[in-house]
């Protein structure tokens, strides 16, 4: 009647509605139940064992809450036609081809990357933090060269 895309984005943001109200509420009776489930210990059972059980349950119970909620929210959805409207031209501009919104083809080659920095000459004489090296230290190469011309 609307078209399949219409009504997946109604259920998809019908469910994540519904799932983002319930998982705060399951974090809360998770929060209750951490407090509550020291109590256990006083009927000699370990609260680790009782929490996640009780945790267990919970997620179950919420995930059938779920699906009950979502279920009835969508028997009852009613779609005004001028939403469906709106939807299909914002569908319809999207429809375009991802290589032709980012004008790119297959042809196209990567380019090599460039890198910049300081020339040779601006970066010699400069220690890590911008001080001034000894006279051996401005005659290049590595540092076993450097060493050798020290020790000259």
């Amino acid at each position: 009647m609307y078209g399949d895309a219409l009504w997946q984005e109604v259920e998809k943001s019908q469910l994540l509605r519904v799932l983002d109200m319930s998982w705060k509420d399951h974090l809360l009776s998770l929060d209750h139940l951490r407090h509550g489930v020291r109590l256990s210990a006083y009927a000699q059972r370990d609260p680790l064992m009782e929490y996640k059980r009780e945790a267990f349950n919970l997620f179950h119970e919420m995930l059938g809450r779920m699906r009950e909620t979502v279920t009835m929210i969508l028997a009852k959805a009613e779609i005004n036609p001028v939403v469906v409207e709106a939807f299909q031209q914002a569908m319809s501009a999207t429809q375009q081809p991802m290589a032709q919104t980012l004008n790119f083809s297959a042809a196209q080659q990567p380019q090599k990357m460039q890198f910049s920095g300081p020339a040779k000459e601006e970066s010699r004489g400069q220690g890590a933090f911008g001080g001034g090296n000894s006279g051996a230290d401005n005659a290049g190469g590595n540092r076993a060269q450097r060493r050798a011309l020290k020790k000259k």
